[in-house]
């Protein structure tokens, strides 16, 4: 996953809410239940937006289609004059564009809530966090290098010459390219880590608990892990931790509840597990909402349902990117998406039964009549503003040079000598009628 300035900024805001909920409930995946709820009725007035601005283009429609028809080999006069008419009527065409990429962006900035809980939700000491992602790491490293040498640490460590340590083993760069190159420092406290849990090393390249894309990531999944292993097996491995990093890191890691009704939110669902019901809701919820959505659009604007006919592989193919998504991220993700359709099927259900077309049209006349009142020009009156005073700046210079030239006031050397000039060409001509030669000497 990328990782985006933008989606850093927007994550910070949306962490500290889910913190906020977390510290009240002490369920990560309740929280993220009451989450999704509050940040989607946050964006409720932008969705009603959305729909008076759908309202306003849909009672344009059959002025748009005269203008279309008149102009139709004219596309320059066509432009200024739907330009002109949204600035009468108050509409921005591109207005409701903006507030559909609002809830994207929210959903690629949560992206980061799902895999650093315990960055944005918990209390741990942040230095103590990167120290054990960068531990967990290295251990991850050695265990795959021992393995691709079908060894497990259990055997290393058996197979151990008298006096000779772990760390020597390690160190040999030809059969450990990798591990090799561990700090000798950080590479001794791996090894005592071993030593402490010499079974370890299954665990962490066991694909059934951990991700491989988790563990290699340096800036998401990493937390995931550390919680999986510190929490597995009711603490199992809760010493090896509290020799890395210490007691307090494990033991608020440990009591740190990232789960709903017992199943741990990072785990990646599957069609073998039953965890594959979130990402299947998640489509059939994202279906029903574009059923209904297409429901009311025809209802309310035929037109508009007619040119939405073309765009079916758009509508059906978010579901459907929703169903792929969901499988390839933790089902903290699918949760987040499955909540989110079901409210937005309530709430396109709730805006067509309150905001029906004719309210709309009310309210819409209301708008129109203050913004008249206020004489507060829209986007749209600006721009044609604009566009009238480039034409007629254009029409000034589009006068030829030397007529403009004719009009400047000139100098009396040069009014003379324009005199003078005139004054031979009309003698020459004289003299050339009466055969005369002429010299203006």
């Amino acid at each position: 996953m990328t990782d985006f300035f933008l989606f850093r900024l927007v994550a910070a805001p949306l962490g500290w809410l889910l913190k906020l909920i977390y510290t009240l409930i002490n369920s990560f995946g309740f929280s993220l239940i009451l989450f999704t709820i509050i940040v989607r009725a946050i964006m409720l007035p932008l969705n009603i937006k959305q729909q008076k601005s759908s309202a306003r283009q849909a009672l344009l429609s059959p002025k748009i289609k005269q203008l279309q028809k008149k102009y139709a080999n004219n596309r320059e006069k066509l432009s200024e004059e739907q330009m002109r008419l949204y600035a009468e009527e108050g509409v921005n065409p591109m207005g409701s564009c903006w507030i559909n990429l609002i809830p994207m962006l929210v959903l690629f900035s949560f992206i980061r809530l799902v895999y650093m809980p315990l960055t944005y939700v918990s209390n741990v000491d942040k230095d103590t966090l990167k120290n054990a992602e960068s531990m967990v790491y290295n251990m991850y490293v050695a265990s795959e290098e021992a393995q691709a040498n079908q060894k497990t640490i259990q055997q290393l460590i058996n197979e151990l010459p008298s006096g000779q340590k772990l760390e020597e083993v390690f160190s040999d760069e030809k059969t450990y390219p990798k591990t090799s190159k561990i700090d000798s420092e950080k590479l001794a406290q791996m090894c005592n880590g071993f030593r402490i849990c010499p079974d370890v090393d299954k665990f962490l390249t066991n694909e059934n608990y951990i991700s491989k894309n988790n563990i290699r990531t340096a800036s998401y999944g990493q937390e995931l892990v550390i919680l999986t292993i510190i929490q597995h097996d009711d603490g199992k491995y809760r010493k090896l931790f509290e020799y890395l990093v210490g007691n307090e890191f494990t033991d608020k890691v440990y009591n740190f509840n990232y789960s709903i009704s017992g199943v741990s939110l990072g785990r990646i669902p599957t069609f073998k597990s039953w965890i594959c019901v979130f990402p299947i809701l998640s489509f059939v919820f994202q279906i029903l909402v574009t059923v209904v959505s297409q429901h009311y659009t025809k209802k309310n604007n035929p037109e508009a349902a007619d040119m939405m006919k073309s765009m079916n592989i758009m509508l059906y193919g978010m579901p459907l990117f929703s169903l792929w998504f969901t499988f390839k991220y933790p089902i903290g993700l699918g949760l987040y998406w499955v909540v989110s359709a079901l409210f937005s099927l309530f709430q396109t259900i709730f805006l067509n039964k309150v905001y029906t077309p004719e309210k709309v049209q009310a309210l819409i006349a209301k708008e129109d009549k203050t913004r008249k009142k206020s004489g507060k020009k829209n986007m749209f009156e600006k721009a044609l503003e604009l566009q009238e005073q480039q034409n007629g700046t254009a029409k000034k210079s589009s006068i030829p040079k030397e007529d403009y030239d004719d009009e400047k006031p000139k100098s009396r050397s040069k009014q003379k000598n324009q005199a003078t000039a005139r004054l031979n060409e009309a003698r020459k001509r004289e003299a050339a009628k009466y055969g005369e030669d002429y010299n203006e000497d």
